[in-house]
């Protein structure tokens, strides 16, 4: 079936489109590997922007790989596109309609990208912020919703024009109350100066968090624990940028993958190297409720691609004496190398951020709480270490909410269900706050989860449920909801990991407020041994 007969129809058109997608993928598979001249030539009877943005659609839901080469641009099948071309034709169709339905952005990411691009350009036409909002949002940027996304923006003077004319196109540049949204979305690049985080060396005890009179190895980055951000306060993406390490680190990393291998050899498991997600960059901005319309706290969270192998030979070794040498040929290590001379804990170290944890405490309906102790032998980190209910490290492409789209909350109900056996939605799962452990130099985001059951039941799931049971010595550990008790749970039953201590820290002030909190921290935690 050629193109012409799906008929072009509009751009956004809900049935045509679809078909062009299959078209595209179609296309792409019976050639294997389709310059974009060629996608052009074939599809005669569509438009190049229709086309382009079917493209741009596929290859963002993880369907369709480009490559740039000298003289064109190619497209060949992803392992998705691959395994989709194997259904029937009409659940291929109800597939990329699902995809095209979740790839639709929210109005005010639109309209925070608009003011983004014209403020870039300092004045800008409706054709070219439309353009460049399709470039961004393939799904959902019609010329219609172009239209009623700028009306919007000049009805609250977030957008003027500059110069009016009748016979070609306005110009429009930022307002001043478009320019107060954008400051308030880089505001923490100017906060950044007034905190102390900007040290010589990333060991340094000032930047850590301080509960009662101790100080703990995390350093809380963005959140108070004031606020509680939920699935509409943040937004991840993800870039596709290869981790491009020095020659020494990758020595290490390749070291590190066959001592793995050897050690799963040797035990008759299967070699692991999971994908995961770093950290790349982090701000936070001001999102509008979608219940008062009021500006709220809200995070933007960036993520590029790593191994698992990467992440242990690094972390392992951060501080290892003489494994890489500095500039003069003199022996040091990770942490003196690569990570000390540009410590700066509001800018992820692009080489050394390969781990992203989500932390979160269970609190159930019978005023408990739950914590787990490591398995003494049977897990890689963190052996006989008391955590928080699940700390979970974000997996590709285990933790897409959408195809390309990674999410702490998808990551939190992975988590849940499989070192807890807990079915839970994730629109339960609140955070409080992102930080990052120094010592480690891994960064988490810490949350709080109230299930529907009681602490009985919770570990009734857990013994039934649970798939990572293994990685808990023996059972979840049940715990007095209340400041003293859980205070002197920690004091007598150490070491923990810093971002549980933070975990449980956030948590009881939002249950318990600062002062009580405070004043049982002080009389009852001592830092010996405390953190581990």
């Amino acid at each position: 079936m050629g193109p012409n007969e799906r008929g072009t129809g509009e751009v956004g058109n809900r049935e045509s489109f679809p078909e062009t997608l299959v078209f595209v993928l179609e296309t792409v598979s019976k050639y294997k590997r389709l310059p974009s001249k060629m996608l052009l030539l074939v599809a005669k009877n569509l438009e190049p922007s229709t086309l382009r943005r079917a493209a741009s659609v596929l290859e963002r839901g993880g369907y369709l790989r480009k490559r740039r080469e000298s003289d064109d641009t190619y497209y060949s099948l992803a392992s998705q596109g691959d395994i989709l071309m194997e259904k029937e034709r009409e659940k291929i169709k109800l597939k990329l309609k699902d995809l095209l339905a979740k790839m639709k952005p929210r109005a005010w990411e639109r309209r925070l990208y608009i003011l983004q691009i014209v403020q870039e350009r300092r004045e800008a036409t409706f054709t070219e912020i439309s353009e460049a909002v399709k470039d961004q949002f393939p799904i959902g940027s019609s010329r219609a919703n172009m239209y009623r996304d700028i009306e919007q923006l000049r009805m609250k003077e977030y957008l003027v024009i500059s110069k009016f004319s009748t016979v070609y196109e306005n110009l429009y540049e930022v307002g001043d109350m478009g320019i107060k949204v954008l400051e308030k979305k880089g505001a923490v690049e100017r906060e950044s100066s007034d905190l102390p985080l900007v040290t010589t060396s990333s060991t340094s005890r000032e930047q850590w968090a301080s509960i009662g009179d101790i100080a703990v190895p995390w350093i809380i980055v963005e959140g108070t624990g004031e606020f509680m951000y939920t699935k509409e306060h943040i937004v991840s993406r993800y870039l596709d940028l290869p981790l491009d390490l020095p020659s020494d680190l990758k020595a290490l990393a390749t070291r590190e993958k066959a001592a793995v291998a050897r050690r799963e050899k040797k035990k008759g498991g299967t070699i692991w190297d999971a994908k995961k997600y770093r950290l790349m960059s982090f701000h936070k901005t001001r999102f509008p409720d979608p219940v008062t319309d009021e500006e709220v706290p809200g995070m933007y969270l960036e993520f590029g691609p790593t191994r698992y192998s990467v992440h242990l030979a690094l972390e392992r070794n951060l501080d290892t004496p003489g494994i890489v040498y500095d500039e003069r040929g003199q022996p040091t290590s990770i942490r003196k190398k690569y990570l000390d001379p540009v410590w700066n804990p509001l800018r992820p170290n692009p080489l050394l951020s390969n781990s992203f944890g989500v932390n979160l405490l269970v609190v159930c309906q019978d005023n408990a709480i739950i914590v787990v102790l490591r398995n003494l032998t049977e897990v890689e980190k963190g052996k006989g270490v008391h955590n928080l209910s699940i700390d979970e490290g974000m997996s590709r492409p285990l933790d897409e909410e959408t195809p390309g789209v990674p999410s702490v909350f998808k990551c939190a109900k992975r988590g849940l269900d499989e070192e807890l056996g807990l079915v839970v939605s994730s629109d339960k799962v609140e955070f409080f706050s992102l930080g990052i452990d120094p010592l480690r130099h891994e960064y988490g985001i810490l949350g709080i989860v109230e299930p529907d059951l009681t602490s009985r039941e919770v570990v009734n799931q857990f013994k039934a449920r649970a798939k990572d049971r293994f990685e808990v010595e023996r059972t979840p550990l049940v715990v007095p909801f209340d400041p003293h008790s859980v205070f002197e749970f920690m004091q007598k039953n150490k070491p923990w990991t810093p971002w549980a201590i933070m975990g449980l820290y956030q948590t009881l002030i939002r249950y318990f407020g600062f002062e009580k909190t405070q004043r049982m921290a002080k009389g009852i935690l001592t830092e010996e041994g405390l953190w581990a």
